[in-house]
């Protein structure tokens, strides 16, 4: 038996000279409202803008939408009376320190 000769298959194709990387106009990776947020990405895939977001108390970017849904079903299920005092309130020092 002769070898066989390799040959290259009809379909498969050279490999070109790799592109140019581009930035997105469009976010729609997991911290997309930071990138957007900071001005690095126009939108998120959502369609949030700068405008439509906020920073909450953590300093995590929310949206303001949602935001203020999310506090007023809190008022409006009375979770708020609920909630315990704050950390440093006289409540909280109940022992006596020596």
């Amino acid at each position: 038996m002769s070898p066989r000769k390799k040959t290259r298959s009809s379909n498969h194709k050279r490999r070109s000279s790799p592109k140019e990387k581009r930035v997105s106009d469009y976010a729609n990776a997991q911290t997309v409202k930071r990138a957007v947020w900071d001005g690095r990405l126009r939108s998120t895939s959502g369609g949030l803008t700068k405008k439509d977001l906020m920073l909450n108390k953590d300093g995590k970017v929310v949206s303001i939408k949602q935001h203020k849904s999310g506090k007023a079903a809190y008022k409006r299920h009375g979770l708020a009376k609920h909630r315990a005092k704050p950390f440093g309130s006289k409540r909280s020092r109940s022992r006596s320190r020596k």
